[in-house]
């Protein structure tokens, strides 16, 4: 992303829950991409300065397996673009990117064998996960 991108990004990562047929209204903005760009890395794809697509993603550590990692927060493509390899080029541009950093290898493991059902209940799951979730005091 360049700077100047921040806005467009976030209105195109905003229509993700409405297009998943969630109600609610991420609360990225522009400004906060800025605010947080030494902790957030966007990627996006264009097309004569048109916003094709975007992913948003973090460096990370994998404790399972022992080595650095890359955690993507979003991915969104444009609706008339989906299926012609925009999200994949997104993440391969992280992969890359990743690497230019340091990390060795970013491993991706992508789901193709689920049903409609299996999607929709892992999407369910992803998006609302942080709003089912509470702190245990006693336990920390």
């Amino acid at each position: 992303m360049i700077d100047g991108e921040q806005e467009a990004v976030a209105n195109l990562l905003r229509k993700l829950p409405r297009d998943l047929g969630f109600d609610t209204v991420p609360k990225i903005t522009g400004q906060s991409l800025r605010d947080h760009a030494d902790l957030v890395h966007v990627m996006v794809a264009s097309d004569s300065g048109l916003l094709l697509g975007a992913c948003t993603w973090l460096l990370t550590y994998s404790s399972n397996r022992g080595c650095k990692g890359v955690y993507i927060c979003d991915l969104y493509v444009m609706e008339h673009k989906r299926g012609s390899g925009v999200g994949e080029k997104l993440l391969r541009a992280v992969g890359k990117a990743a690497q230019k950093l340091g990390w060795t290898s970013v491993p991706v493991h992508v789901a193709t064998d689920l049903s409609p059902e299996q999607i929709r209940a892992y999407r369910i799951a992803d998006n609302q996960t942080a709003t089912l979730a509470e702190w245990n005091y006693d336990l920390l």
